[in-house]
C-alpha cells in the first residue's frame, strides 16, 4: 500500500526509507509500500499484515518487522506455520529479481503466498506437500500453481538439486524442510 502513512501515519523516517522498515510499530503508524511485496528496505511481506490489520480486513496487531517472539503474520491450519507474501519476478535466462536462484525453481512466482515456519523443524515433509500438490494441482515440485521451496539447493524436498529440473519429483523419503508456494496467488 503506497500511501499506508496518509491512513495510519508514519512509523519512522519518511515513511519509505530502511529507518521507517526498521522501526517496530506498537501503534496503527507504519511504513508506504512500493508496489511490489519485497523486502528491500520496509519488509512488505511484513507490512502487508500490518496494513491489513489497520484496515480491519483481519484480526489481530503486528508489528511490521522482525521482533522475537511475536508473529508478524497470519497463522495457517499446519500446527506452528505461517503465511508469508512475496514478490518474485524471473524471466527464464534472466536474473531473479529478490531471490536466490539456488532456493527456488527458476519459474516466475509473481506475487506468491507461502505456508513457511517459524523455525525449519516445524516445516511440513515432502509427502505432506505432493499430496497437498497432487490434490490441487499437478504433484509436481517445480512446476503448475503450487511449487515447493526445499533447502538452499531444493534436495531436501526434491530428487533433484537444479532449479531448471521442472519435471523433478518429491522426495517421498525426505523428513525434512519442504514448504509450500501458491504462485501468482493474488
Amino acid at each position: 500500500m503506497n500511501n499506508a502513512t496518509q491512513f495510519w501515519g508514519i512509523a519512522a523516517g519518511t515513511g519509505s526509507d530502511a529507518t521507517c522498515g526498521a522501526f517496530s510499530s506498537t501503534t496503527a503508524a507504519t511504513c508506504n509500500g512500493n508496489g511490489i511485496i519485497d523486502d528491500a528496505d520496509i519488509l512488505e511481506s511484513l507490512r502487508f499484515w500490518q496494513h491489513l490489520a489497520n484496515a480491519g480486513m483481519i484480526e489481530g496487531s503486528y508489528p511490521g518487522t522482525n521482533v522475537a517472539g511475536v508473529i508478524n503474520s497470519q497463522p495457517s491450519k499446519i500446527s506452528n506455520n505461517f503465511w508469508y507474501v512475496y514478490s518474485r519476478k524471473f524471466t527464464p535466462g534472466g536474473p531473479m529479481l529478490f531471490g536466490d536462484p539456488g532456493v527456488y525453481f527458476d519459474v516466475d512466482y509473481g506475487n506468491y503466498m507461502r505456508i513457511a515456519a517459524l523455525n525449519a523443524n516445524t516445516f511440513t515433509i515432502p509427502e505432506d506437500v505432493y499430496h497437498i500438490d497432487m490434490k490441487f494441482d499437478d504433484g509436481k515440485p517445480g512446476s503448475g500453481s503450487i511449487i515447493t521451496i526445499g533447502n538452499r539447493f531444493l534436495n531436501s524436498c526434491t530428487t533433484t538439486s537444479s532449479s531448471y529440473v521442472y519435471t523433478a519429483d518429491y522426495l517421498m523419503a525426505g523428513t525434512t524442510t519442504c514448504g509450500l508456494i501458491f504462485r501468482q496467488a493474488f
